[in-house]
C-alpha cells in the first residue's frame, strides 16, 4: 500500500536521461511541412489610412528636481537602443522627480490622462518608482524595479479642471545609490497605458507615425483607417464652451445656470423655485441637429445627474413624430441616489413613427412628488445614441475605451462626436450590427455589438486569398483561433456564440460546420474546426469568427488565426513564431502580410508512383477512354476541372445509348512495375447514372487490373476479370465520388498495368445501361507498394495531418509522396518513419509517430539517443534504471505481429559479445494508450548498452505513437519529469539535453 505527497522538496533531485523525451525536436531543415495560409493571422497589421487612431500629447518638455542625495539627470542618453535620460543618483537614499510637462491647450476639463515611460535600473539595488498625474496618485502608483530591470510604468487619473500649475505627470524615483534610465515618455488621453508610440516611431504594420511639428519637440500622431463604432448625438454634450441647447424649461421661475467647475468639467445647474406645481423639465445636448429615426429603432440616453435627495421616477423624455403628427412619450424611469450618479435610459420608436427628431427632443423629467423648493439639481455629460449602448460618457477629446479614439466632427466642444477604432488588415467593415477593430492591449481583433441582432462577427474570407477557390470540393482543412472573454456572454446568445463557423452553399441548400463553443466564463481558450468542403459545394458563403451576443457591454477578442490544409491538431504559428523544437518558421514574403511556413528536415513515408495522378490530356499514354459500349456506343471525351478536392479529372459523355454498358470504364496506365512486389491502386470515380461495376468477393477489391509485357498484349492478372469469379455487383451512387482500390501481386515477365472500373461484361451481367448526355468521371489515380488501406495523395495533397505532400519532380507529372518531419535523436530506418505528430500527445504538443515502411520486416523499432556501439543515454556498466514511456495505438496491431511488439527493450552487449535484451512487458493490443514503467540493471561487465522501443509490426500492421520518455537512474516509483514541467530545468538546450528536478508525485511506503 503507498501514499502520495504533493512533492518531495527535500529529497534527492530526479534526472531524466532522454534528452529530447517528448519528442518535441526536429532535426533542423530548409524543406516546407506546414503552412498557415493566413495573411495577417495575427490580426496585428492595420489597413492603411489618414485618420488619427491615437496622439502622443507630450512634445518633449521635462526637467529634474532633487529631492535628496542629489542626483545628476543626463539628457540625450541611449540605453538598450532607446534614446531617453538618465538619472544619476548622488549618493544612498537619494530621491528625484521627473517630470513630464504637457502644453495647457492639449488638456480638457474632467479627462483622463495616461503618462507613461519605460525606466531601466542600472544600479546594483532595487528602484522604487511612484508615479501620479497633476499630483493625483492612480490606481498603479508604486513601483519596484530589480537591478537591470526594465519595466514600462504609467500614472492614470483625472482633475475637473486643469491649469497651469497642474499639467503634469511625476515619476518620483528613489534608490540606494546607482543610475536610471528613462525613456519612451508619453502622455495618451486614455483610460489605460496603450504601447509607446511617438513620431519617430517606424511606419510599420499598417500604422503611420510622424510628428505634429517640429520632430521630438510636438504631439505625435498614429494614423490608420478607422471604423466609426459609436457616434454621441449630442451636439453640446458637456457644456465645454456654452449652454446651447441646454435650457431651464419647467417648473415657472427655476433657473438654469451653465457652472464652469464640475467633478468632470462644466455642469447645468438647475434651481427650484420656492412653489413647485409640475415636473422639471430641462431639455438638453441636441440643440439644432435633427435626428433620423425608424420605427423599432433603439435609442440610449445617458447623463451625470446630481441629486439633492434621492429620488424615484426619474426619466428622459424622447419627443418623437407619428403619424398622427402628435408626440410621444418615452418614460425611461429611473431611481437616483442623493448626490451624483449616471442615469442609463433605452427607449423604443414607436412602429407609428417616422421621420427626424427635432431640436431639444431630449427631456431630462422628475416628478414633482420628488423635488424639493430650493433645491438645485445638476446635470451634465450627455450621451445619445442610435442603438443599444453602455450609456458610458464619450465626446470629441474623451474616450472611456482604450480601444477607440475620439474625435469632434465639426467644432470641438459643440458638435457631434465619434468613437472609432483601428480597422484591421484584410478585415471587412462589418454590418451595422457589429464593429471589428484592432485591440491594443491584447493584440488581435475585438468584436463589439452596436445593434439589436446577437449574430455578431468576424470575417475572415479577405485573409486568405482566393478562399472561395482555395477550399474546394472534398478538400480537408484544420481553422484555429484563440479566444478572451473577460465574462460569460449575457442575454440571447446566437446558437454559434464564441465559435468557429464556416458555410457553403450546395445544390441541397447551405452546410454548416462550427467549432465547439467555448466555455461561457472569462478565459483565455483555444478553438478549432476540422472540416470536409461539400463534394458538391458551389460557394463558400462565409467564414467567420463568432460573437454572438448583442449586449455592447460584452466584447469579446480573437488572435492567432490560422488556416492550415488538412486536419491539424498542433500549436498555433506564424513567421514570428520562435520556440526551441528545431522548426524554423517565416514569412512567405511580407511579415504579416503573406502565410507563414514551418521547415525542417523531412523524411518520406508514402510514395504514389503514378506519374500523372490526375489527367492532363484525352486518350494519351496514362488516362485513356476504353469502350462506350457495344453495338456503336458514341461519346467525346474532355478534361474538366474543379472535381474532388478541386482537381482535374477525366470525363466521357455518351452520345447515345450503346447496346449495353460493359467494359466502359476510364483506364489509368503505369509503366515500371517490378515482379513479385504487391502494390495497391486506386482511382476515384463518379457517374451520372447507377452503373454496376464489379467488385471481388472476398477481398473486396474493385479494380481491375491488367498487366503486360511491352512485347506482348495484355493478360488479366489483377482481381477484377471473367476469370477470377466469384464476384458481386456494386451499383454506384449518381453524382457521388466513389474510390475504388485493389491490391495484387505483379507477376514475373510484366512490366506495366492498365486499372480501370470494371463496369458491365457479358449479357448476364450487364446492369443499367447508359443513355445520350450520361456521364463517367475519373481521377486520383494512385499507384502505391504493399497492401494499403490509406487514402489519396500526391505532391499536393495529403488525407494525414502529420504528413505532407510533395512532388519528386514536375508538378502533376512526376512521383509525389508523403513526408514527415524527422525527430530528432532518432536514427534513421528503411523499415519505418519515426515523424513528428499532432495527431496524439500525452500532454506537451508533439509525438513521435512510428510507421511500419515494408511488408518483411517486424523489427520496428527507435532507437533513443543512439543504438549499437556504446553506452548510450548516459548508461554505464552494473548501473539500475527505470524507463517510462507512453505508447498509444489507434487499433490493435494486425497482420504480422512480433513477439516482442510494444515494448520498452534495454539491450546490453555481454561480455562475450552476443546482445542480450531485457525487456518490459508487453502493452495492451488495443486502441489506446498505455504507460510502461520498466526497471533493470546493466550487468558490471557489459561493454555496450542502448535503449529501443519496440513497434514490432510490417506495414499495414498499424502505427504506434510513443510520448513521455524518460530513463532514470535506480529504482525510481516517481512520475516522468522534464524540463517543462515545474520545479524541472533542462541542463541545456531545452528538448536537446536531459533535466532535472523534483518529481510531482512521490510514492512512500504507507506507515
Amino acid at each position: 500500500m503507498t501514499r502520495e505527497l504533493v512533492r518531495d522538496a527535500f529529497g534527492q533531485p530526479v534526472e531524466n536521461l532522454c534528452t529530447n523525451p517528448s519528442f518535441e525536436r526536429v532535426v533542423p531543415g530548409t524543406t516546407i511541412f506546414r503552412r498557415n495560409l493566413a495573411i495577417n493571422p495575427g490580426f496585428k497589421r492595420a489597413a492603411t489610412g489618414t485618420t488619427v487612431v491615437r496622439r502622443n500629447i507630450w512634445a518633449g518638455s521635462r526637467l529634474a528636481t532633487t529631492l535628496s542625495g542629489g542626483a545628476v539627470l543626463t539628457q540625450g542618453t541611449t540605453v538598450d537602443g532607446r534614446l531617453g535620460d538618465t538619472f544619476t543618483q548622488g549618493s544612498v537614499h537619494a530621491q528625484a522627480i521627473y517630470r513630464l510637462f504637457v502644453a495647457l491647450a492639449e488638456l480638457r476639463d474632467g479627462v483622463t490622462y495616461t503618462a507613461s515611460a519605460t525606466i531601466k535600473n542600472l544600479g546594483t539595488e532595487e528602484v522604487l518608482v511612484t508615479t501620479d498625474w497633476c499630483d493625483i496618485a492612480g490606481p498603479d502608483a508604486y513601483w519596484r524595479l530589480a537591478p537591470g530591470e526594465t519595466r514600462r510604468v504609467h500614472a492614470t487619473s483625472s482633475r475637473p479642471q486643469y491649469g497651469t500649475v497642474y499639467r503634469f505627470a511625476d515619476f518620483q524615483v528613489q534608490t540606494l545609490g546607482g543610475a536610471v534610465h528613462i525613456s519612451e515618455q508619453m502622455v495618451e488621453a486614455r483610460p489605460v497605458p496603450l504601447p509607446f508610440f511617438d513620431g519617430n516611431t517606424p511606419n510599420t504594420l499598417g500604422i503611420a507615425c510622424s510628428f505634429e511639428g517640429a520632430a521630438n519637440a510636438s504631439p505625435s500622431v498614429a494614423k490608420a483607417a478607422a471604423v466609426e463604432v459609436w457616434r454621441n448625438l449630442a451636439k453640446n454634450p458637456s457644456l465645454a464652451v456654452n449652454s446651447a441647447g441646454w435650457t431651464a424649461g419647467t417648473p415657472a421661475g427655476i433657473t438654469g445656470t451653465r457652472n464652469p467647475v464640475g467633478p468632470s468639467g462644466p455642469t447645468w445647474d438647475l434651481t427650484l423655485p420656492a412653489t413647485i406645481g409640475e415636473h422639471l423639465r430641462a431639455a438638453f445636448g441636441l440643440a439644432d441637429e435633427p435626428i433620423t429615426v425608424n420605427a423599432g429603432q433603439v435609442i440610449t440616453v445617458a447623463l451625470d445627474v446630481y441629486a439633492p435627495n434621492a429620488a424615484n421616477g426619474v426619466y428622459v423624455q424622447v419627443t418623437t413624430p407619428t403619424t398622427g403628427g402628435t408626440t410621444y412619450p418615452g418614460t425611461l424611469g429611473a431611481s437616483v441616489p442623493q448626490g451624483w450618479s449616471r442615469y442609463v435610459g433605452t427607449f423604443t420608436v414607436p412602429a407609428n413613427t417616422t421621420g427626424t427628431i427635432g431640436p431639444n427632443a431630449f427631456t431630462f423629467m422628475v416628478p414633482p412628488g420628488q423635488l424639493v423648493a430650493g433645491s438645485q439639481w445638476r446635470i451634465t455629460r450627455a450621451t445619445i445614441v442610435l442603438g443599444p449602448h453602455t450609456g458610458a460618457y464619450f465626446d470629441g477629446d474623451t474616450t472611456p475605451d482604450a480601444d477607440l479614439a475620439p474625435a469632434w466632427l465639426a467644432t470641438a466642444g459643440s458638435s457631434q462626436a465619434v468613437l472609432h477604432g483601428v480597422e484591421i488588415g484584410n478585415v471587412p467593415v462589418q454590418p451595422t450590427a457589429t464593429r471589428v477593430i484592432k485591440n491594443w492591449a491584447r493584440g488581435g481583433l475585438r468584436i463589439i455589438p452596436t445593434g439589436t441582432s446577437n449574430f455578431s462577427f468576424a470575417h475572415l474570407t479577405n485573409l486568405v486569398p482566393n478562399m472561395n477557390a482555395l477550399l474546394a470540393p472534398g478538400t480537408t482543412w484544420t481553422i484555429l483561433a484563440r479566444l478572451t472573454l473577460d465574462g460569460p456572454l449575457t442575454g440571447s446568445l446566437n446558437g454559434s456564440a464564441r465559435k468557429i463557423a464556416v458555410n457553403f452553399a450546395t445544390p441541397g441548400g447551405n452546410v454548416s460546420f462550427a467549432s465547439a463553443a467555448t466555455l461561457n466564463a472569462a478565459g483565455v481558450y483555444q478553438a478549432r474546426l476540422t472540416f470536409t468542403v461539400p463534394a458538391d459545394r458551389t460557394m463558400l458563403n462565409y467564414a467567420i469568427l463568432m460573437h454572438g451576443s448583442s449586449n455592447p457591454s460584452e466584447s469579446v477578442y480573437w488572435n492567432d488565426f490560422a488556416l492550415v490544409p488538412g486536419p491539424y491538431d498542433g500549436p498555433y504559428f506564424d513567421g514570428d513564431t520562435i520556440d526551441n523544437t528545431g522548426i524554423a518558421y517565416g514569412w512567405e514574403s511580407t511579415a504579416h502580410g503573406s502565410a507563414s511556413t514551418a521547415k525542417a528536415a523531412l523524411v518520406e513515408v508514402r510514395r504514389n508512383l503514378m506519374l500523372y495522378p490526375s489527367p492532363v490530356a484525352v486518350n494519351e499514354t496514362y488516362w485513356t477512354q476504353r469502350w462506350f459500349g457495344s453495338a456503336g456506343g458514341t461519346g467525346t471525351s474532355t478534361i474538366e476541372s474543379g472535381g474532388f478536392g478541386g482537381r482535374r479529372f477525366y470525363r466521357k459523355t455518351w452520345t447515345n445509348t450503346p447496346g449495353g454498358p460493359e467494359d466502359t470504364g476510364i483506364v489509368a496506365r503505369m509503366n515500371g512495375m517490378v515482379a513479385g512486389k504487391v502494390y495497391t491502386v486506386l482511382m476515384r470515380i463518379r457517374a451520372s447514372a447507377a452503373v454496376a461495376i464489379r467488385t471481388q468477393t472476398g477481398n473486396g477489391a474493385s479494380l481491375r487490373v491488367d498487366a503486360a509485357t511491352l512485347a506482348t498484349g495484355g493478360t488479366v492478372v489483377g482481381v477484377i476479370a471473367p476469370n477470377n469469379a466469384p464476384y458481386a455487383r456494386r451499383y454506384l451512387v449518381p453524382g457521388e465520388w466513389t474510390l475504388l482500390r485493389a491490391t495484387f501481386t505483379m507477376p514475373e515477365g510484366y512490366g506495366w498495368i492498365n486499372f480501370f472500373p470494371y463496369i458491365g461484361n457479358a449479357s448476364t451481367d450487364t446492369g443499367p445501361n447508359w443513355a445520350a448526355g450520361d456521364t463517367l468521371d475519373a481521377m486520383d489515380a494512385l499507384v502505391i507498394e504493399g497492401d494499403y488501406a490509406g487514402e489519396y495523395f500526391d505532391g499536393d495533397t495529403s488525407p494525414d495531418a502529420d504528413l505532407v505532400p510533395g512532388w519528386a519532380g514536375a508538378v502533376g507529372a512526376s512521383p509525389s509522396a508523403l513526408l514527415g518531419a524527422q525527430v530528432d535523436g532518432i536514427p534513421l530506418s528503411s523499415a519505418r518513419a519515426a515523424v513528428l505528430s499532432t495527431a496524439w500527445m500525452k500532454r506537451s504538443r508533439y509525438s513521435v509517430r512510428m510507421i511500419p515502411l515494408r511488408s518483411d520486416i517486424t523489427d520496428n523499432h527507435i532507437a533513443i539517443g543512439g543504438d549499437t556501439g556504446g553506452f548510450r543515454l548516459g548508461m554505464r556498466p552494473g548501473g539500475t534504471y527505470t524507463a517510462l514511456a507512453t505508447m498509444r495505438l489507434a487499433g490493435a496491431q494486425t497482420g504480422n505481429v512480433a513477439t516482442n511488439a510494444r515494448r520498452i527493450r534495454p539491450i546490453y552487449r555481454a561480455a562475450a559479445g552476443n546482445y542480450v535484451e531485457l525487456p518490459s512487458a508487453a502493452a495492451p493490443n488495443a486502441a489506446g494508450q498505455t504507460t510502461l514503467r520498466h526497471t533493470f540493471t546493466i550487468p558490471a561487465d557489459a561493454t555496450e548498452a542502448f535503449l529501443r522501443i519496440q513497434m514490432g509490426t510490417a506495414a499495414g500492421g498499424g502505427d504506434m505513437w510513443v510520448d513521455e520518455l524518460a530513463l532514470i537512474a535506480g529504482d525510481y516509483p516517481g512520475p516522468y519529469i522534464d524540463g517543462d514541467i515545474p520545479g524541472c530545468v533542462w541542463r541545456g538546450t531545452p528538448h536537446a539535453s536531459s533535466s532535472i528536478g523534483y518529481p510531482q508525485l512521490v510514492q512512500l511506503a504507507a506507515a
